[in-house]
């Protein structure tokens, strides 16, 4: 199995990481336009690199989006249509409609679409539910995204409260003291979880509740 990687950004070269380490270096192809994260791919992990993600398709079965937010749907939606598995990072698309889309075209060729799951398989998970303060972590403002905080941070703590909770949510409230501050309450029954991000002028804040 080959796998095309594009991406190879902050996290995009920790995938390109787990991939080698499952499938060897030759079965890895990371597709990414900025010369020196491309140059870091082919020194650190010694895979072969383009700057032309459609170049290689025809050499792969399974595509990783790793690219910013704003180009998941595009990316991800070429990829399906030329019949290539797809695992795109979170969220699937900056809109519901396209990810419905993503879904339904997926389902139409019979093949696999994934987001990643970053969290959901933290040794940790387990004994989570019984702390009051599920998760804290802060950031220097050069980690941002273009986009705000409730696309860049806001689909991982997303994802895992969801994972969490066993009944769907019955109640989500939603707030905002600006474009990068926001608070997400779930409810489900007698079980609540409250997820806060900040982005500062200098630092970058993110905290979860489960309660």
């Amino acid at each position: 199995m080959k796998v095309l990687i594009i991406g190879h950004g902050y996290w995009g070269s920790k995938l390109t990481d787990r991939f080698v380490s499952l499938l060897g270096r030759k079965n890895v192809i990371v597709a990414e336009l900025n010369d020196i994260n491309r140059s870091m791919a082919a020194n650190k992990h010694e895979v072969m690199v383009t700057d032309d993600f459609t170049a290689y398709l025809d050499n792969v079965s399974a595509c990783v989006v790793a690219t910013p937010i704003r180009s998941h749907y595009e990316i991800a939606k070429f990829c399906l249509e030329m019949g290539k598995h797809v695992l795109v990072e979170k969220p699937m698309a900056m809109d519901y409609s396209q990810a419905q889309a993503l879904v339904a075209l997926a389902t139409k060729k019979n093949l696999v679409l994934r987001t990643d799951l970053t969290f959901r398989f933290h040794p940790l998970r387990p004994i989570i539910p019984h702390y009051p303060l599920l998760l804290q972590w802060t950031g220097p403002k050069s980690e941002r995204s273009p986009e705000n905080i409730l696309w860049s941070w806001g689909p991982h703590p997303v994802s895992l409260m969801l994972g969490y909770l066993v009944d769907a949510p019955v109640e989500v409230l939603l707030s905002s003291h600006g474009p990068n501050t926001w608070t997400i309450v779930y409810k489900s029954g007698e079980l609540s979880t409250t997820i806060f991000m900040a982005w500062g002028d200098e630092f970058s804040k993110l905290r979860c509740y489960f309660s």
